[in-house]
């Protein structure tokens, strides 16, 4: 008789759980604002997560990429230097990694022009 009571307890504390693993890093980045064009030839992205042990990411051209543990790289939270990349648009993907689980994914777009225009003619 003692389950039916537990059971509501239980199905509380697993929504719960998955609530407080289910918040996203935050990705800002001091050289390439979110979405727009910068000329910077060197991609510096910053990740915070309270509580988190590790930031696992993936840069590719794909804006829905979920970086998976086993194949993405794995830094502390903080700074990540991306070094620099060809023309165009690409998305940084990142998930934290705490003692209560992966975190989602967050998502930033970040593009890359630093080819200058062309000089006017004549």
């Amino acid at each position: 008789m003692g389950f039916p009571r537990i059971f509501p307890v239980l199905v509380a504390a697993i929504l719960l759980c998955s609530i407080a693993i289910a918040a996203a890093p935050t990705i800002t980045s001091s050289t390439h604002p979110e979405g727009k064009y910068s000329g910077n030839p060197f991609i510096l992205m910053g990740v915070s997560y309270a509580g988190a042990s590790k930031i696992i990411y993936s840069v590719d051209r794909n804006a829905s990429t979920i970086p998976q543990e086993a194949t993405a790289t794995s830094v502390n939270p903080g700074q990540i230097n991306l070094g620099t990349r060809a023309d165009g648009t690409y998305y940084f993907h990142a998930r934290a990694k705490a003692d209560s689980g992966l975190s989602d994914t967050a998502h930033y777009e970040i593009k890359v022009d630093k080819t200058p225009p062309p000089r006017p003619e004549g």
